[in-house]
Parts: structure tokens; sequence; C-alpha cells
């Protein structure tokens, strides 16, 4: 158990600690010890409580684990606690994956992997996680490649590979969100399905999704929202399209891509005018208000219902 500060390195190979576990701050019965640090630059880690119970790691301070190897028996390779916070870099390699609870855990790097029943290579619960690379492997059928869970859960992926390395794959959610947590999605590669369950929420707004399993699912209340990423195949593209945010399309090549809109009537667009105008004539019983988005030409139809122009500070000019 460190109370101070603790490096752990190999200067020649083959170095190993086997432990049920190494604490780094706890308090044993007594409050924590949130300044307590340990770095990890090389070596292996050995988790070997007789139950199945040990983590390599327990994390109640502060953790930079730059490089290492980190196995667990049952548990999770690494477990953070309340109030504690880990940075993982590139040459770390996490076989067993990692259980962030309550905590802030940062990974720039490294290869992380679960294939344990019950278990997810990344569990995010109540905590904030982020995730700028990486490769992450989920190699167990039923869990998560990466979990949260909470309503305080956040987790922003900037980077990484994302996998299912499982025969049935169509059991499995690459990504999962449960009880209220959020995902902000801007890059990373991604092959597997997603997963919003009620009260979560997704913005995604960059990444590549590939999926041949078709296991997307949207439960009642759960909110995703697409407007960046390139979505490979049948079952993604259709994902995307599905969950479009309001003013995006995918294009030939499966790129969301933002359409120039020319108008709009309350939340339908309209690429030209001349739809909008068509559209507002065939309404017979109100008063419709077409909102221009963009300085356009028109040519179109006469208007002969209730309409209300909105310019919205833009120009028409008549072609007619």
């Amino acid at each position: 158990n460190n109370l101070g500060t603790l490096t752990i390195q190999d200067t020649k190979g083959n170095g190993s600690i086997n432990a049920r576990g190494i604490y780094n701050g706890y308090g044993n019965g007594g409050a924590n010890v949130a300044t307590a640090k340990i770095t990890v630059l090389s070596g292996t880690i050995n988790a070997k409580g007789t139950n199945g119970g040990g983590a390599a790691i327990f994390n109640y301070g502060v953790a930079d684990i730059q490089g290492g190897t980190f196995t667990s028996v049952a548990s999770y390779a690494i477990a953070l606690q309340t109030g504690s916070t880990m940075t993982i870099g590139e040459n770390a390699i996490i076989t067993g994956g990692i259980n962030s609870w309550q905590s802030a855990l940062t990974i720039t790097g490294g290869t992380i992997s679960n294939d344990k029943s019950g278990k997810h290579v990344v569990y995010a619960g109540e905590s904030a996680v982020t995730i700028n690379g990486g490769t992450f492997h989920n190699n167990n059928s039923g869990n998560a490649t990466i979990l949260a869970s909470g309503s305080t859960a956040a987790v922003e992926i900037t980077g990484g590979t994302f996998t299912l390395n499982i025969v049935d794959a169509s059991s499995s959610y690459l990504i999962d969100a449960t009880s209220s947590a959020t995902y902000t999605i801007s890059g990373g590669n991604f092959t597997g399905g997603i997963r919003a369950q009620g009260g979560t929420k997704y913005e995604i707004t960059g990444g590549t999704f590939t999926n041949e399993y078709g296991n997307y699912n949207v439960y009642e209340g759960g909110d995703i929202n697409i407007s960046g990423g390139t979505f490979t195949g049948s079952y993604a593209q259709t994902f995307a399209t599905d969950n479009l945010a309001e003013g995006y399309e995918l294009d030939e090549n499966g790129t969301v891509v933002q359409v120039n809109y020319a108008a709009k009537i309350g939340e339908t667009y309209y690429a030209t005018l001349e739809a909008a105008v068509e559209a507002a004539n065939a309404v017979t019983d109100s008063q419709v208000t077409i909102t221009l988005l963009a300085d356009i030409d028109y040519s179109g139809d006469d208007i002969t219902a209730n309409v209300v122009l909105d310019l919205n500070g833009k120009t028409v000019t008549s072609t007619g």
C-alpha cells in the first residue's frame, strides 16, 4: 500500500510483482490519501487474489500508468476508486479491463482488452473518462467494449481503435450507455454496434464506424445526434441516417455532410425556396411561415396560401 510517492520500473526486463494487488492511497479503515501517487514505467504486475478478487492496481489517489503489463484472475485488472485520478499512456498493456468508479480517467494510448465474463474493457461508472487514443479489444460475448453508466458518467472519445474480437458479436455492443450517461465522440475507429438505453445521450461529430452484425439499438428515451463521421456498410449507414442531426445527410461514401438548405417551414428543411412555397401552398387551413436560410434566386410558383415570408437577413432575387 503506497501512501507516499512510488515509481515502479524494470530496467532489465522480465521483472514482475505477483500479489493480490498494489494499493495506492488506501486508508485501511481511515481516510484515504488522495495525494498518494504511483507511477508505473515498466514491469509486469499480476493480480493473484485466491478468490479471483484482486486487481493489479487499486487506485485511491493519483496514478500515472505510462507503461507496464497488468493482469488479473477474475476481476478488472485496474480499479479506480471514488475521487481518484489516473492517466494511461501508450506503453501500457492491460489484460482484464478497467473499472472506473466515481473517478477521472484519461487514456492517451496503450492496449486494453478483456475476456472475463461480466466485465467490460472500460467501465465508466459515474466517472469522467477521456479517451484520446489506444487499442481496445472486447473478447467476451455479452459485454461492452466501453460501458458508461450513471447520470454523472461522461465519456469523451477523440481517438482510438475499438473492436469486438468474438465470434458472436451480434450479442455484444461496442459502445453502450445506461442510466443517463453521455458520450461525446469526435474521432476514433469503431467496429461494432452502439446502444443508447433510455435517458442516455450521444453526440457524434466524427469517427469511422462499421458493423456487419447490425446490433445498433436506440431505446425509448435514448438520444443520438450525429453531425459528423463516416459510416461504412448498410447497418452502420442505416443507424446514421436514422439519427442524423437536422441539416445533415450521408454522401455517397457514407460521410456525414452538412446540407445547404434554402428555407424551412417549422423544423422541415427545403433545398430550394420553390419546394418550400409548393409545400406552403398545399396548406389551406392555417398560416405558414417560410424562413429563408440563404441568399437565393427564385423563379417558382405564385404564393396562393396564407404565408409569412421571414427574410431572416437573407436576400431573394426574382429571376422570373
